[in-house]
């Protein structure tokens, strides 16, 4: 009876043992996300023999004198060429200018293109001014322009961009004005519009001699705009707006070759 006994509880310990044994964890699986959060710049390579431009890669008329210098440009002025259209293509620019981290300190417009240079003033925010163009369609008068537009002419007076109105004379010469009623300037601009297209503009030094800038970016839309072949260590850059739209990046690109 002793031996049976000793037997049962051999087994019984023998099963406790067992059950209270620590089962084997569960494998766990762990999947990891490599995410590059770093923004990468690519700059396409420029032919040096492609002509998609007029004056080859990076619309640059060959008579503007590059600087002599290696300077770092840090501030540049805008003229914005007038057009038969309200054309905002040249804010692209304007907006690689501000990756850059170029400061602007002036903005000027001839013709219907002083109340792009405006709105630019106004707001300091390039996609903005695309939009409030956009919203216009194709209104004519220059009333309802200015009205539409929300132009305020002490917010622009009051603008760490200087706004430069310009008036254009029947030889051609220009005027940039910082003084007179901007909205009546502006709405004068609009109207003779198609007068000045028909002018011959040539910018000189001595027209933008006032205009405090390490650089000054001449944006023109037709060839009746042009800047004088004498200039002082090639301070004025002008690039001829192409009749097709590029790319932010080429438009990037053309601005880097010039700062």
């Amino acid at each position: 009876m002793n031996k049976l006994n000793f037997i049962l509880i051999f087994f019984v310990f023998v099963f406790l043992s067992n059950t209270c044994q620590k089962q084997p964890e569960e494998e766990q699986r762990v999947v990891t996300i490599s995410v590059d959060a770093e923004e990468t710049n690519i700059i396409p390579s420029v032919d040096e023999q492609s002509s998609y431009t007029e004056y080859g890669p990076g619309q640059v008329n060959p008579n503007t004198q590059a600087l002599q210098t290696s300077e770092k440009i840090n501030t540049v002025g805008i003229i914005i060429g007038a057009s038969s259209d309200f054309d905002t293509d040249v804010m692209d620019y304007v907006s690689c200018l501000l990756k850059n981290d170029v400061k602007i300190n002036f903005v000027a417009g001839i013709g219907s293109s002083s109340a792009i240079a405006a709105m630019l003033a106004q707001t300091k925010k390039p996609e903005l001014v695309k939009w409030k163009f956009f919203r216009l369609k194709e209104r004519t008068n220059a009333q309802e322009i200015v009205e539409n537009l929300e132009l305020d002419a002490r917010t622009i007076k009051k603008s760490s961009i200087a706004y430069y109105l310009t008036t254009v004379g029947v030889n051609g010469n220009i005027t940039f004005m910082t003084k007179g009623n901007i909205v009546e300037g502006l709405k004068n601009n609009i109207e003779n519009n198609k007068k000045i297209l028909a002018a011959q503009i040539e910018i000189t030094n001595e027209d933008i001699a006032r205009l405090i800038a390490q650089r000054v970016f001449v944006f023109s839309y037709e060839k009746n705009l042009s800047v004088s072949k004498n200039q002082i260590n090639g301070k004025m850059i002008q690039i001829n707006m192409p009749k097709q739209n590029f790319s932010l990046m080429k438009k990037c690109e053309i601005i880097k070759e010039n700062l």
